[in-house]
């Protein structure tokens, strides 16, 4: 939502409850109050008319943001349907799902609507969908990182089968809690998650901890990515045989076992320990000694690769901390940190935000089919004077007051129409404002003149629109 609404709009919407709990006791007194109001708008020189019309600005004010904010809305559901092959029922299902998690986290529509079509297009579909765009909305108060990126880190740790027997909000739940000692939080870790480093650390059998680890200690130090590329493609060396065909040790085995290695020992522990295996068996081999240690890592990760198996080396103590902390995380953590965040005051006023642009959106989507109405109105009218104007007009005749008569006929009816149609309106939107379903129907659902009626000469013709099978309302077709 781009901003607040005005302050007479917002104060109006906000004393609707305060103005429903009191209506039996008004009605009592509107007797009085109706006399007290003429009399005080004499005292300003204002007539009940202009009173009521300022009501009806009001309303107009209130009714054109809505449909505006409905108008928005049904732009973004739009793209989300058509990009994701979606059917009318599961984008209405997802629209109001999108509504309730805005109004409820404070993450406005078009955020949302964002992440919604990466899990669509992701093959998540239904109640897994909802669940996910959910706690992606969570983790994005908590980073301060957009829906879109919250999504694409779940996604991709999904995608990359590394958080088995993890269910989506755990799973979340770990990313967040990676992501707060993360250089570049949580969009850096989804674009590691995503990109070839994260692939080939999940190509090797390790796990989710394992690969948020890594990537967080060689973002600490801004580790280059050719430096993480080489790392990775060292660990594919222990994949190797171990003996050629002809039965012999290979040559990158024998140089291992040469510096006290066993190829065999390594790739078991590396399977069952992850890294922090493998680098322990490595350090416990060097004994100590840097040069041994360089030796190894070289041996082992090739000389593009060792560098970064010594800073993983050096920092192994941070790195098991860093593994236990995540592992930790989950669901419970998720929950507490997501209410810690709800409780700001800047969230607060974004709940707010999102709250008021949901209750416009559904005021809006009400409208809609009026301003729709008034539409085709306009677009019959425009029509009538293109036939005018380019003397295809032959309702009149000179006999009947020819062209002159015709456009004071047009003019009259577009007036007369225009002030009906207003006023209906803004009772509507009043009506919706104050939950009183009976003034809304009765705004809505009626049949009032129409321009030309008067006049069968025009070309304009009145048909009758249907609106929710309830009642109908008149307007104007084309020729």
């Amino acid at each position: 939502m781009s901003g607040l609404l005005p302050p007479v709009i917002a104060t109006l919407i906000a004393d609707t409850k305060e103005y429903m709990a009191k209506m039996t006791e008004a009605q009592a007194k509107m007797g009085e109050f109706g006399a007290t109001s003429e009399a005080s708008a004499g005292l300003f020189g204002m007539s009940a008319s202009s009173i009521a019309l300022g009501a009806a600005g009001v309303a107009a004010a209130v009714g054109a943001y809505a449909v505006d904010a409905a108008l928005k809305f049904n732009e973004q559901m739009d793209k989300v349907r058509l990009q994701a092959g979606l059917t009318k029922a599961q984008t209405d299902a997802l629209s109001s799902s999108i509504l309730n998690i805005s109004a409820t986290f404070g993450v406005t529509t078009a955020d949302l609507a964002t992440g919604a079509l990466t899990i669509e297009q992701a093959g998540i579909k239904g109640a897994a969908a909802i669940t996910l765009l959910n706690n992606a909305a969570k983790a994005s108060i908590i980073t301060n990182a957009s829906v879109a990126d919250t999504t694409k880190a779940i996604v991709a740790a999904q995608a990359l089968q590394i958080s088995k027997g993890y269910d989506v909000t755990k799973l979340t739940g770990i990313l967040v809690k990676g992501s707060q000692d993360f250089v570049g939080g949580l969009s850096s870790e989804e674009k590691m998650l995503s990109g070839r480093i994260g692939l080939a650390l999940a190509n090797y059998g390790l796990s989710l901890k394992d690969v948020i680890a890594t990537g967080a200690e060689f973002t600490k130090v801004g580790l280059p990515t050719r430096s993480m590329i080489s790392f990775t493609t060292g660990l594919g060396n222990l994949e190797k045989p171990t003996v050629s065909a002809t039965g012999k040790l290979t040559t990158y085995s024998k140089t291992l076992t040469q510096l006290g290695l066993n190829q065999q020992k390594l790739v078991t522990d590396f399977r069952k320990g992850g890294l922090v295996a493998l680098l322990k068996d490595v350090q416990s081999t060097a004994g100590g000694s840097t040069q041994k240690l360089l030796q190894l890592n070289t041996a082992i990760f090739g000389t593009a690769g060792s560098g970064s198996a010594s800073l993983l080396e050096k920092t192994l103590a941070s790195f098991v901390d860093f593994q236990n902390k995540i592992s930790g995380a989950g669901g419970t953590s998720l929950a507490a940190q997501t209410q810690t965040a709800l409780m700001t005051p800047a969230q607060q006023i974004k709940v707010f935000e999102q709250s008021l642009n949901k209750a416009m959106i559904n005021l809006g989507t009400v409208a809609l089919p009026w301003v729709i109405t008034g539409v085709k109105f306009a677009t019959g009218v425009l029509d009538t004077l293109t036939g005018l104007l380019t003397g295809n007009y032959k309702g009149r005749t000179a006999a009947t007051g020819g062209k002159g008569q015709a456009v004071k006929d047009i003019f009259g009816g577009i007036v007369n129409s225009f002030n009906q149609e207003v006023t209906s309106g803004a009772k509507a939107l009043l009506g919706a404002l104050t939950f009183n379903e009976t003034a809304t129907n009765n705004a809505l659902f009626k049949n009032t003149p129409v321009p030309f009626d008067y006049h069968q000469s025009t070309t304009l013709t009145p048909k009758k629109v249907v609106i929710n099978n309830k009642a109908t309302v008149r307007s104007n077709g084309g020729r």
